[in-house]
Protein backbone atom coordinates (compact mmCIF):
# COMPACT_ATOMS: atom_id res chain seq x y z
CA UNK A 1 0.00 0.00 0.00
CA UNK A 2 2.01 2.88 -1.25
CA UNK A 3 -0.38 5.50 -2.51
CA UNK A 4 -2.88 7.93 -1.08
CA UNK A 5 -6.33 8.25 -2.59
CA UNK A 6 -5.35 11.48 -4.36
CA UNK A 7 -3.08 9.42 -6.64
CA UNK A 8 -6.08 7.64 -8.15
CA UNK A 9 -8.78 8.62 -10.57
CA UNK A 10 -12.03 8.22 -8.66
CA UNK A 11 -15.69 8.55 -9.39
CA UNK A 12 -16.81 12.14 -8.69
CA UNK A 13 -19.65 10.79 -6.54
CA UNK A 14 -17.34 9.45 -3.80
CA UNK A 15 -16.97 11.42 -0.57
CA UNK A 16 -13.54 11.03 1.07
CA UNK A 17 -12.25 12.79 4.19
CA UNK A 18 -8.79 12.54 5.70
CA UNK A 19 -5.87 10.81 4.03
CA UNK A 20 -6.66 7.13 3.55
CA UNK A 21 -3.96 4.80 2.26
CA UNK A 22 -5.49 2.84 -0.61
CA UNK A 23 -3.68 -0.06 -2.25
CA UNK A 24 -3.12 -0.76 -5.92
CA UNK A 25 -5.98 -1.99 -8.13
CA UNK A 26 -8.62 -1.16 -5.51
CA UNK A 27 -11.99 -0.07 -6.90
CA UNK A 28 -14.39 2.23 -5.03
CA UNK A 29 -17.95 2.55 -6.31
CA UNK A 30 -20.09 5.68 -6.57
CA UNK A 31 -21.99 7.15 -3.61
CA UNK A 32 -19.44 5.72 -1.18
CA UNK A 33 -18.38 7.48 2.03
CA UNK A 34 -14.74 7.00 3.03
CA UNK A 35 -13.97 8.61 6.41
CA UNK A 36 -10.25 8.41 7.15
CA UNK A 37 -10.10 11.06 9.88
CA UNK A 38 -9.11 8.40 12.42
CA UNK A 39 -6.75 6.51 10.10
CA UNK A 40 -7.66 4.14 7.27
CA UNK A 41 -5.66 1.54 5.34
CA UNK A 42 -7.30 -0.32 2.45
CA UNK A 43 -5.27 -3.10 0.83
CA UNK A 44 -4.60 -4.08 -2.77
CA UNK A 45 -7.20 -5.54 -5.16
CA UNK A 46 -10.23 -4.61 -3.04
CA UNK A 47 -13.71 -3.86 -4.31
CA UNK A 48 -15.82 -1.44 -2.31
CA UNK A 49 -19.28 -1.41 -3.83
CA UNK A 50 -21.63 1.50 -4.44
CA UNK A 51 -23.07 3.16 -1.37
CA UNK A 52 -20.72 1.56 1.15
CA UNK A 53 -19.67 3.62 4.18
CA UNK A 54 -16.41 3.26 6.13
CA UNK A 55 -16.18 5.30 9.34
CA UNK A 56 -13.17 5.99 11.57
CA UNK A 57 -14.81 8.47 13.93
CA UNK A 58 -18.11 9.14 15.66
CA UNK A 59 -19.71 11.92 17.63
CA UNK A 60 -20.32 10.83 21.23
CA UNK A 61 -22.86 13.55 21.88
CA UNK A 62 -24.87 15.98 19.83
CA UNK A 63 -22.37 18.76 20.43
CA UNK A 64 -19.74 19.80 17.96
CA UNK A 65 -16.47 20.04 19.82
CA UNK A 66 -13.26 18.08 19.32
CA UNK A 67 -13.60 16.52 22.80
CA UNK A 68 -16.84 14.81 21.75
CA UNK A 69 -15.26 12.94 18.83
CA UNK A 70 -13.97 9.37 19.18
CA UNK A 71 -11.50 8.12 16.56
CA UNK A 72 -10.17 4.62 15.87
CA UNK A 73 -8.40 3.45 12.75
CA UNK A 74 -9.77 0.86 10.34
CA UNK A 75 -7.66 -1.66 8.46
CA UNK A 76 -8.98 -3.52 5.43
CA UNK A 77 -6.69 -6.24 4.04
CA UNK A 78 -5.96 -7.29 0.46
CA UNK A 79 -8.59 -8.84 -1.84
CA UNK A 80 -11.54 -7.73 0.31
CA UNK A 81 -15.04 -7.33 -1.15
CA UNK A 82 -17.43 -4.93 0.61
CA UNK A 83 -20.97 -5.21 -0.77
CA UNK A 84 -23.31 -2.41 -1.79
CA UNK A 85 -24.56 -0.21 1.06
CA UNK A 86 -22.50 -2.06 3.69
CA UNK A 87 -21.19 -0.07 6.68
CA UNK A 88 -17.86 -0.60 8.44
CA UNK A 89 -17.63 1.20 11.77
CA UNK A 90 -14.54 2.62 13.47
CA UNK A 91 -11.94 0.31 14.97
CA UNK A 92 -12.67 -2.66 12.69
CA UNK A 93 -9.87 -4.89 11.47
CA UNK A 94 -10.72 -6.86 8.31
CA UNK A 95 -8.21 -9.49 7.21
CA UNK A 96 -7.31 -10.58 3.65
CA UNK A 97 -9.87 -12.19 1.36
CA UNK A 98 -12.95 -11.23 3.41
CA UNK A 99 -16.43 -10.73 1.95
CA UNK A 100 -18.83 -8.31 3.64
CA UNK A 101 -22.37 -8.86 2.36
CA UNK A 102 -24.48 -6.11 0.83
CA UNK A 103 -26.29 -4.00 3.41
CA UNK A 104 -24.32 -5.47 6.33
CA UNK A 105 -23.17 -3.40 9.29
CA UNK A 106 -19.81 -4.34 10.79
CA UNK A 107 -19.99 -2.89 14.28
CA UNK A 108 -17.14 -1.00 15.89
CA UNK A 109 -14.03 -2.83 17.09
CA UNK A 110 -14.88 -6.06 15.22
CA UNK A 111 -11.97 -8.24 14.09
CA UNK A 112 -12.64 -10.42 11.04
CA UNK A 113 -10.36 -13.34 10.13
CA UNK A 114 -8.97 -14.25 6.71
CA UNK A 115 -11.36 -15.44 4.01
CA UNK A 116 -14.46 -15.17 6.19
CA UNK A 117 -17.86 -14.02 4.96
CA UNK A 118 -19.84 -11.70 7.22
CA UNK A 119 -23.47 -10.68 6.65
CA UNK A 120 -26.36 -9.04 8.44
CA UNK A 121 -27.18 -6.23 10.83
CA UNK A 122 -25.11 -6.43 12.89
CA UNK A 123 -22.80 -8.47 10.70
CA UNK A 124 -22.02 -12.00 11.90
CA UNK A 125 -19.87 -14.77 10.49
CA UNK A 126 -21.78 -16.63 7.77
CA UNK A 127 -22.15 -20.36 8.30
CA UNK A 128 -22.81 -20.95 4.58
CA UNK A 129 -19.13 -21.16 3.54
Amino acid sequence: MSKYWTDFTRNPFIWITGDPVIGDATWIGPFTVIDAEGGLNIGDNCSISAGAHIYTHEMNQHQHSSSDISRKSVRIGDNVYIGANAVVMMGCQIADGVTIGAGSVVTKNTEIGEYETWMGVPAVLSKED
